[in-house]
């Protein structure tokens, strides 16, 4: 059956009643749901780190899985990972080897992130590992496990580290149906992910299309019809730009705004729910609508951007602030400049600092660029300012549909609503 074919399958729903459901201490379940101690239906392991310091340790073809390799949980099953070791490695420690289909939970530093093993391996002692029995579905047992991902997060404990301890783990449990509902339910849930991997895939494509777009254009190597054979114009931004020092001294502008290196230009009340500024704020600087900000220290990471969504704001004295000779250089067409590999090149042999790096606005305006003319600067912006458009309205359908696999998740891991098994037969 297609996952299209699945997905669009209706839910029978049944209203949580005391007909037929029962109020446990997870809440309100089907009658015929149990609730269990995962300890019960499934064997807990840890893991363990060889000693680094004795050769023959590692490298050793054996997958072991490590805080290194937490980017790769939460993506159902895990078949990679950074580190490997070795069989003298497994002797001589208290690691063991997990077999293909163990439920792996990490339980310190990104604490509650889950999957599955794709094969045999190892894991570090930053994880809790459960082979599942006969009644649990090892992809029951992860989904379950990754719906309460916000729970395990809350009730973990320290102040730089988060953790939860064995003892947390040893008394969890789960609401538990019957082992053919349980597979029914991971139906629906695969289906749900392969919609997710798909829309992931998509846009991984579209943004190296648009990458590789942004290399030939913005460098000259493809030009618009219109443009071949025209001079290639590559020269400093000197002459193109001029740094803006206005102070905040009469206190017209309150907005207090920051620059990210993920969402650019953003309300610090946005990210911090708070304002973070010092109360004086005379000496910020006034940063208006079609000027750019950057945080010297932190431009190596993406932290520069142009002033669009508001008419105008604040930032912090570190900040730079600058704009473009309008009649000279198209402001978008250099901003999608600043995304590209060559700007990146460029910074990092112009950055200062002996403790932190850091781009001086002198430094800037040394950068070189591909400078034609103002009309086909605007024929290039306007191309790729689609391919974003594109991209945020992927990166939205994305989202929408993992909001929508949290809510499938809670009421189908809770019975809350069941699915009608004469539609997926």
């Amino acid at each position: 059956m297609k996952t299209n074919e699945l997905l669009e399958q209706p839910i029978a729903a049944e209203p949580i009643e005391r007909a037929g459901y029962k109020l446990t201490k997870l809440g309100w379940l089907p009658e015929e749901w149990e609730v269990v101690r995962v300890n019960d239906v499934a064997r807990m392991g840890t893991g363990h780190t060889p000693d680094k310091k004795v050769d023959g340790h590692y490298n050793g073809g054996i997958k072991w899985v490590s805080l290194q390799d937490s980017h790769r949980l939460d993506k159902r099953y895990i078949d990679q990972t950074t580190i490997e070791i070795s069989e003298a490695g497994i002797r001589n420690s208290s690691a063991v080897m997990h077999p293909a289909n163990t439920v792996i939970l990490l339980r310190d530093a990104g604490v509650g992130k889950s999957a599955l093993l794709a094969e045999p391996m190892a894991v570090s002692q930053h994880f809790i590992a459960w082979v599942c029995g006969p009644v649990v579905d090892p992809e029951f047992l992860y989904y379950s496990l990754q719906r309460q991902k916000p729970y395990f997060e809350q009730q973990a404990n320290g102040s730089t580290i988060k953790t939860l301890g064995m003892p947390f783990f040893e008394r969890l449990e789960i609401a538990l149906p019957t082992i053919d509902e349980q597979q029914e339910i991971v139906r629906r849930l695969i289906a749900w992910d392969a919609s997710i991997d798909e829309q992931a895939r998509l846009i991984a494509t579209k943004t190296d299309y648009k990458r590789g777009l942004m290399q030939q254009l913005l460098t000259g190597r493809r030009r618009f019809a219109e443009f071949e054979g025209l001079p290639l114009n590559i020269e400093k931004l000197r002459p193109y730009l001029r740094e803006i020092t206005e102070r905040n001294k009469a206190g017209k502008a309150s907005r207090i705004l920051s620059v990210t290196n993920s969402r650019g230009f953003i309300d610090q009340r946005d990210q911090f729910e708070r304002e973070v500024a010092s109360e004086d704020r005379s000496n910020y600087k006034v940063v208006r609508r079609g000027q750019f900000g950057y945080n010297p220290s932190r431009i190596n990471v993406g932290s520069i951007d142009l002033l669009e969504r508001f008419e105008n704001g604040i930032l912090s004295p570190l900040y730079i602030i600058f704009e473009t000779a309008a009649e000279r250089l198209n402001a978008h067409y250099l901003r999608h400049f600043f995304g590209t590999d060559s700007f990146q090149q460029q910074m990092k042999h112009l950055v200062q600092g002996s403790v932190r790096d850091s781009l001086p606005f002198d430094g800037m305006c040394e950068i070189k660029l591909f400078i034609p003319s103002l009309k086909e600067q605007g024929c290039i912006a306007a191309v790729l300012t689609a391919c974003d458009r594109e991209l945020d309205l992927l990166r939205a359908q994305l989202a929408q549909l993992q909001e929508q696999k949290k809510g499938l998740m809670q009421v189908l891991l809770t019975g809350q609503v069941r699915i009608n098994k004469t539609t997926t037969s």
